[in-house]
Parts: structure tokens; sequence; C-alpha cells
């Protein structure tokens, strides 16, 4: 009988899910790209066909759909700015700096960032750029006051889930478009700007088309939304009941970073399908090439290597952003402010 696999026989193992099919990945982006396109034409439907505000009840459950959709399609240009979309780097840049466009996101840059967060994660000095910021027990007992109220403020379900969305989408990836501690430049910064310039070129076709105040509500109507999910679902992958961080340089690695640090959380299947399974957070930071189409697989194939990692449920990680809001170092869990310290 062979031996049951060992953490440390991670790459080994991730490796045979590597394999990007062009085939799955153009299905699955044809079918979001055509999912998109019927949401935005019942909007436009209903914004035609009754008068405001009567629409909105129309209106608003559909920009609900819109944005599940449209985070579906910024999880699959996640997957391309790991090259692991699709089989050719090519492809996957040209494709990814094209949809990213209709999300305010500069691809280029984007990725750029997004690797500082995955050789961040789990490292409390470098918190700022792997995570959504999480202050410690002990920083909070030597902070003042005014730097407790701006954390708090920070942390609020309101800024994180609408105020820091729309900074980030409106302000932020409009100027800088990253976390990365140094300024983009050549390549990069183009994809700022052109990612800039393409939208107000598609803002302006569309507001010919159908109408400024249309094209205004049913962006409004999709991107609150789709900010605040995307948000949650950034926050959900390493802010949970049970996350960890290494307690120094010498205590970090990539794979207790991945399995200790990154959550797993279980999700309903159409819900899994919709995020592009990005609940198994845990096997996407362990091994990134992993196309998110093979995620699943890799979980459940192999129960042994993912067996110490806890599951979270649904309920806890949407509770974890009006919970949690301390790292206690020492039970390496979230905490609530303490109650005998004053915040806003």
């Amino acid at each position: 009988m062979a031996p049951e696999p060992q953490a440390a026989d991670w790459p080994e193992i991730c490796r045979r899910y590597h394999t990007a099919e062009d085939g799955i990945a153009a299905r699955k982006l044809a079918v979001n790209l055509v999912a998109i396109a019927v949401t935005w034409a019942a909007l436009f439907a209903a914004l035609r066909s009754f008068p405001l505000p009567e629409a909105l009840g129309v209106v608003i459950p559909l920009g609900v759909v819109s944005a599940l959709l449209f985070n579906q399609l910024f999880l699959y240009q996640h997957d391309m700015g790991h090259g692991a979309f699709f089989a050719s780097r090519r492809l996957n840049q040209w494709v990814g700096s094209v949809v990213c466009v209709f999300m305010l996101t500069p691809f280029l840059e984007w990725t750029r960032s997004h690797s500082h967060h995955h050789v961040n994660v789990g490292r409390l000095e470098r918190r700022v750029l792997g995570d959504i910021y999480t202050m410690t027990v002990e920083e909070w007992a030597r902070a003042g006051w005014l730097k407790r109220l701006g954390y708090a403020l920070f942390r609020s379900p309101v800024t994180l889930l609408l105020v820091a969305p729309l900074y980030y989408f409106f302000v932020s990836n409009r100027i800088k478009g990253s976390v990365c501690p140094d300024f983009p430049r050549g390549r990069h910064l183009a994809s700022v700007h052109l990612t800039t310039a393409a939208y107000l070129l598609f803002a302006l076709l569309m507001s010919q088309v159908v109408g400024l105040r249309d094209f205004a509500i049913v962006q409004a109507v999709t991107l609150v939304p789709a900010g605040a999910l995307g948000i949650w679902i950034f926050y959900m992958g390493h802010t949970f009941e049970g996350m960890w961080f290494a307690r120094g340089p010498e205590d970090w690695s990539h794979e207790a970073a991945a399995l200790k640090g990154s959550s797993y959380c279980v999700m309903p299947r159409w819900l899994g399908w919709l995020l592009a399974d990005i609940g198994y957070h845990h096997v996407h930071h362990l091994d990134p090439r992993i196309p998110c189409y093979r995620l699943r697989a890799c979980h459940e194939e192999n129960p042994a290597l993912f067996a110490a990692v806890r599951p979270l449920s649904l309920s806890l990680a949407v509770r974890g952003l009006f919970e949690g809001r301390l790292y206690d170092a020492a039970s390496e869990r979230l905490v609530s402010f303490p109650k005998s310290s004053p915040t806003p």
C-alpha cells in the first residue's frame, strides 16, 4: 500500500492540477459574458419600461445578479493574472487586459500588486501589503484615541463594503492601481491610464446608445454590490476565526501561509460556481497555478494533504465582517474591541 501523502509532498500533488484547458476556459468565459449581456439587456429594458422609482424594484435585484457575474469575471481575470486560466500566457494577458476595462481595474498593475499579496500573507510585519489591515490586541492597547477611532471607522462594515471599494475602483485604480510600495512604471503605469481611457470610451459609447442616465444607473446597481461582494471575498480569504500569522519571519513558510493563513469556506455548489470556487482559497494559495476549475478536485482528491485545514461556514464568513476586529496573537484568533476601551 502506498504511503499517505504528507504536507511536504504538496508541490508534486499540486502539479497534477496545473493543466489549463482552453476549451473549459473559453466556455466558462463565454457563459459569463453572455449572462452579463442578457442581464444588462434586461436592466436597460426595465429602465425603459418603468418610470423611476418604480423601476428600481426590478433594477436592484437584477443589479445584484449582474454584480455576482462581474465578480465571477473578476475571479477569472485573477486566474489569468496567475497565468492559470488559459494555457497560453499571451492569451491570459490579452483577455485579462480587455475584460478588466469593464471592471475599472488595470490588469498588468493589478497582477503585479496581487503578487505582493501572495508573498506577504501570514506575515504580521507586512500586513498592509498582504491583507486587509487587522490591528493586533497589543497594538490597540498602545494606540491613542485618534488611531483607535480611525481604525474602528476603517473596520466598520459601511467603510469596508461601501466606501473602500468605491475609493479603490474610482480613485486608487485611476492613479496607482496597486498596493505595491513603489509607484508603477513603464507598461504597468501604462495599464493604469489605458484602462481608464478605454473605460471612458466604453462609457461614452454606451451613453450614446442607451442614454447617460440609464448607463449610470446600471453601472451603479452593478458596481456598488460588486465592490461590496469583492471586498468580502478578499476579506474572508484571510480574515476569519482561526486566522494565522507567523510570530516572526523565521516562523513563516509558504505552506503554513496557505494551509493555516488562508480560508476554506464551504459554499453551496451554485455559489461556488458563481464565485469560481474561491472558497478553496487554501488550495489557491498553496499553488496559484491551479486553475479555478480544478481547485475543488485538488481539495477533494487529496484529503490527507488538507486534513488539518479547518472548514469555515458561510455564515461565519459573513459574520466575521461584523464581529472580529482585532487579532489576538496569543490565541491566534479574531476578537472584538475590548469593552473597557472607548470606541466610536
